[in-house]
Parts: structure tokens; sequence; C-alpha cells
């Protein structure tokens, strides 16, 4: 799409979105007219590598068995935001008051270290190997272990909407673009694989379990409010799924150069 964009014989624009950088995102928006009020963009974004917030998850301090190395808190991603503008003044394209309509994709990939707790059956701790580096760690009482996971989520997002907004030149080639308000609908579809480090557990058994406490950890983000995992186990992993769907508010502040 850049390179159609780029072979119009129209005004060009290559801008960065500034509100962006806060977030650890860096997001680089084309546009080019196409005729006398009409442009075509394309915006690029990639997510920052970062650890997850504090705000929404806290580590595990004392993982007994697994060496604290290991422990996992990495947030990736990117997005893709193609988008059409009608510019409604008589300056043409990439200049004054516009009206536009977008489409967007977001993939985002979460990887992170949890403890739940496992109870074994009386067959499973029977069975159990006593050199095993875990097994100090059990509750020899009632055969229970805090279990580490390593708890991986993928997020797709497809969405679109309408946007308003005003561009401006400051000086001959300095451009300023302003979406004011932008409001579309978001499609999600929220996977997650989960497994238990070293320690053998039925994930049948667990399933159950890492269902509440993940659903009961995202309920604190906002997004993820009143929503809930449903879970698939095999011997290996249990599989998590969450499609929703959400109204989306888009706003934003870029500068960047014309020619």
């Amino acid at each position: 799409m850049l390179i159609s964009i780029a072979s119009l014989a129209q005004e060009t624009a290559i801008k960065l979105h500034i509100e962006s950088l806060f977030f650890k995102e860096l997001n680089i928006n084309a546009e080019r007219g196409i005729n006398d009020n009409i442009s075509l963009g394309v915006n690029v974004g990639i997510f920052m590598p970062r650890k997850i917030p504090k705000m929404f998850y806290k580590p595990p301090t004392d993982l007994g068995y697994v060496d604290t190395k290991e422990l996992k808190n990495r947030m990736t991603g990117y997005n893709i935001v193609p988008e059409i503008r009608y510019y409604v003044g008589e300056k043409g394209p990439l200049h004054g008051f516009y009206l536009g309509g977008y489409l967007k994709v977001n993939n985002y990939k979460v990887q992170l270290t949890q403890t739940f707790n496992y109870t074994f059956s009386a067959d499973e701790f029977a069975n159990l190997d006593t050199n095993a580096v875990y097994y100090p760690y059990i509750d020899q009482n009632d055969k229970s272990i805090d279990a580490t996971v390593d708890l991986e989520l993928k997020l797709n997002q497809i969405g679109f909407g309408g946007q308003i907004g005003a561009q401006f030149n400051v000086g001959e080639r300095v451009m300023i673009d302003f979406g004011i308000a932008g409001l579309g609908i978001n499609f999600f579809n929220l996977k997650g694989t989960l497994t238990a480090v070293d320690v053998p557990v039925d994930y049948s058994k667990f399933t159950a379990r890492a269902e509440e406490a993940i659903n009961e950890k995202l309920n604190g983000v906002p997004i993820f409010k009143n929503h809930t995992f449903k879970g698939l186990s095999d011997k290996n992993s249990v599989s998590l799924s969450l499609p929703f769907t959400s109204v989306g508010y888009r706003a934003y502040f870029t500068v960047g150069f014309s020619f």
C-alpha cells in the first residue's frame, strides 16, 4: 500500500504519532493525496518490548524449585491501520478538517510466569519422583504444591470506524495532524497457553483452577472486565480462549513533514 501511495502524483506526508511514545509504542503514518479532496494513508506501529505494568501483574517473589532468572514478564506487539480521508475545505487533501474511515489490525503478545496451587490425587502422589527438584517443596500434609507455570497470551484485534480530525502546516513543510475524535467497533480474540514448569500435573484437573485464577486477574483490566476465559486441556498444556467485542475511541496527535 505504501508503494501505491508513493506512486500517485499528489502531496505526501510522513508523520510520527507523538502520543504513542508515552506508551512506548512507535507509530509512523504515511499519507498521500489522490485527488482534490481525498487521501489514502497507512499507519504502522511497533509495541516496544517492555514489562507488564505492576498495576496489572506482580511476578511471584518466591518460585521455590524454579530458578528466579527464568521469570517471564514481557509484552510485544504491532498494529497496521489503513485509512481514507475526505478533506472538506478548498485547500485540497492533507489540509484542513477531514472526515475519515479506518480499518485496524492489532496483534499483541504477553509472556509471564505465575504460580497456582495444585493438589495431587492419591495415585499421582504415590507415583511422584522423590528425587525430583520440586519434591521437597510439596506440602506433605495436603499433598499440594505451588506449581509454577508459564503463561503466554495473544490478543488479536480487528476493528473499523470513522474519524474526525484536522491537519495543517506549521511553516512550509512541517505538518500537524490532530485526530479529534474517532469511534468504531473492535473484534477481539484473546488466546492463552498455560504450561506447568517441571511439575507433572493433570491438566484436565488444572483447567478449572487456571480459569478461575486468570479470570480473577483479568477482571482488574478494564477491557476484559465482565468477560470470562474458557479453557481446554490436553496432556501438555491448558489452552484458553476469550472472543469478545467492544466499542473503541480513537484520538491522536502527529507531527511530520510534507513533500
